[in-house]
Parts: structure tokens; C-alpha cells; sequence
């Protein structure tokens, strides 16, 4: 899963939802672009539950993936 974060979150607004997602037992990597940051979620067994991360503060959307993705590989 991807977090992407609204372009005006704040670091504390991302390192909030890298905390509620360890909270959950799942892995977490921030990746900080010039317009915005996107955080990848990794180790979740299906689909976060509504509100747990999508209503936090700063968060855009949501964008789940298919199919499981490991470290490193792309989905073409």
C-alpha cells in the first residue's frame, strides 16, 4: 500500500502516520519527492481498515496494490 501525503503535510503529520503504521505491525518507508512525500506500506495482510491511516491528518489518499509486491520489484 502507498500512503500519499498532501503536498503541505507537515514531517510531523508523516512521521505521525509512520507511527500509527508500526503501531498496526506493519513496515514502513518514507520516500520524500520535491512536491510531496509517499509513504510505503509493506507486511499489511490485506486492507487497512478504513480510518485507521486515510482520515489521519496530511494524508491525500490511499492506493492499494493488486497483488503482494517485494522489496525492490516492480508490478510491469
Amino acid at each position: 500500500m502507498l500512503v500519499v501525503m498532501q503536498s503541505h503535510a507537515t514531517d510531523e503529520q508523516v512521521r505521525d502516520v509512520c507511527r500509527k503504521s508500526s503501531s498496526l505491525g506493519t513496515g514502513r518507508t518514507p520516500c520524500q519527492g520535491e512536491q510531496r512525500t509517499a509513504i510505503g506500506i509493506t507486511g499489511n495482510a490485506g486492507v487497512v481498515e478504513p480510518g485507521t491511516l486515510d482520515e489521519m491528518p496530511g494524508v491525500q489518499e490511499l492506493i492499494a496494490f493488486s497483488k503482494p509486491l517485494q522489496a525492490g520489484q516492480s508490478a510491469m
